[in-house]
């Protein structure tokens, strides 16, 4: 499902949350990760400058897979965290993990398998037809999983810190298509 027909899409940011938009840090008032409201200004900095929207492939998308929340209320999260409206398109499909997917749980056997991120991003921009459709695209990312070996344009951040502005402008780049990114 896509919120936003692609025919209005020029370029796409494959985006993690935990490491780009936080620094991995487990906040004890709220029970999780949260997102950095200056790290989000950089993202929409990247989504202004580009004219990209985002298509989420960040572990974070298991909350509409368990049936926490629909895609529609992920949106509403991330604007609620300072997100661009109307930039936000969809997810990637679930990790190949077999059985039902678990409510979510810290035991590390109830995590999804997010080695091949690669692949599910592989297979959205198959799906979507992409290239045919002349749509740009990037994936940012703290974690390589297999992302560079389906030779995706990629940018990967320091988990210590999320995303910087060294790494937005790379981003920023690789989304219009400069060569030298």
């Amino acid at each position: 499902m896509n919120l936003i027909p692609l025919e209005k899409v020029k370029a796409i940011l494959f985006l993690d949350i935990d490491g780009v938009l936080n620094q991995h840090t487990y906040d004890l008032i709220s029970g999780c990760t949260t997102i950095r409201p200056h790290l989000m200004d950089r993202i929409n900095w990247v989504l202004d400058s580009t004219g990209a929207h985002i298509v989420l492939s960040s572990a974070w998308r298991y909350h509409v897979y368990r049936k926490e929340m629909t895609v529609v209320g992920m949106e509403w999260l991330l604007r609620s965290h300072g997100l661009m409206k109307d930039r936000f398109i969809g997810i990637t499909k679930p990790d190949p993990k077999p059985g039902p997917i678990q409510p979510f749980s810290k035991e590390p056997g109830d995590q999804p398998d997010d080695t091949d991120r690669g692949q599910q991003i592989l297979d959205w921009v198959l799906e979507n037809d992409l290239k045919g459709r002349g749509i740009r695209y990037a994936v940012i990312d703290d974690n390589d999983l297999k992302i560079t070996k389906h030779g995706h344009p990629f940018i990967q951040t320091n988990s210590t810190f999320g995303i910087q502005w060294g790494n937005a402008h790379e981003l920023a780049k690789l989304l219009r298509g400069v060569k030298d990114a």
